[in-house]
């Protein structure tokens, strides 16, 4: 590999912008969720297109004016508590509490109660056995239970009263005026648009996207990238990892059919390509 080859290839990271996007970038502020120790580049993300239908053409941009304020009377209503009302005379009720009492009259005991049954008579007398004739009387022994006397009665807890409790606030109203000076303030216009119809162009939208840093493009890095885009159906021209408009032009054409940021040369169109 000659050495106009190796050092086209290393400079890879820094011309395939320019190659791809036609002319340097400007100024763009940085991508704010940049991770330290990888690169970062601006790729077209989506081009430049014509809709038919209605459209939007932009007749003036949003902007920030200043504008100055002139000085001007506030006024509000402010309250101020300058005392009480008479005090005012609560009668507050009585606290009862409800209490039950049971007294004993009589414990629980064990007696004798009398029942009365029906006698049996014997159907066939026996011999030598005088015959008793049955009293129906029978004694079963059986728990009296106890006897109680239940009552219930109020217990004052705290007897009614009348109590002096402080007036309500007094508060005196007024209106307050407050002189405020003069300022300049900034306020943001938005944008204007007038509606159209007919057809509409859609502008290139581009944003940052991690690139490959320029030591990472190595000629045989570009001879594997030359030889996929060949796998693919893209001429990139002979992988021998020379950096040529072909093999750009190749690698643009692939970003565009798969819907890559075009630009650069991206881990995400590396990852495509089957070389990360």
């Amino acid at each position: 590999m000659s050495n106009n080859s190796a050092k086209a290839a290393a400079a890879l990271a820094l011309t395939l912008s320019a190659c791809l996007a036609g002319g340097a970038h400007g100024q763009e502020a940085p991508p704010p969720d940049g991770v330290p120790g990888r690169c970062y580049g601006r790729v077209q993300l989506a081009p430049a297109t014509v809709r038919e239908g209605a459209g939007r053409v932009l007749v003036s941009p949003a902007r920030v004016e200043r504008r100055r304020v002139p000085a001007h009377d506030v006024w509000t209503v402010r309250r101020t508590l300058v005392g009480l009302g008479p005090p005012v005379r609560v009668a507050v009720p009585a606290v009862w509490r409800l209490e039950t009492r049971r007294t004993l009259l009589a414990p629980a005991r064990v007696v004798w109660r009398r029942k009365a049954q029906p006698g049996f008579a014997y159907d066939v007398p026996r011999p030598g056995v005088q015959a008793l004739e049955p009293t129906g009387e029978v004694l079963c022994r059986v728990v009296q239970p106890a006897r109680w006397r239940v009552e219930h009665r109020r217990v004052l807890l705290r007897p009614a009263r009348v109590e002096l409790r402080p007036g309500r606030p007094l508060y005196r109203i007024e209106r307050v005026r407050t002189r405020v000076a003069a300022r300049v303030e900034l306020v943001r216009i938005p944008a204007v648009w007038r509606e159209t119809a007919g057809l509409a162009r859609v502008q290139a939208r581009a944003g940052w996207a991690e690139v490959l840093c320029q030591g990472a493009v190595t000629p045989a890095f570009l001879a594997r990238v030359q030889a996929s885009l060949l796998a693919r159906g893209y001429d990139p021209g002979a992988p021998d990892g020379a950096a040529r408009a072909e093999t750009f032009a190749a690698l643009r054409r692939f970003q565009h059919d798969r819907g890559l940021g075009e630009g650069q040369l991206t881990v995400e169109t590396a990852r495509a390509l089957g070389l990360l």
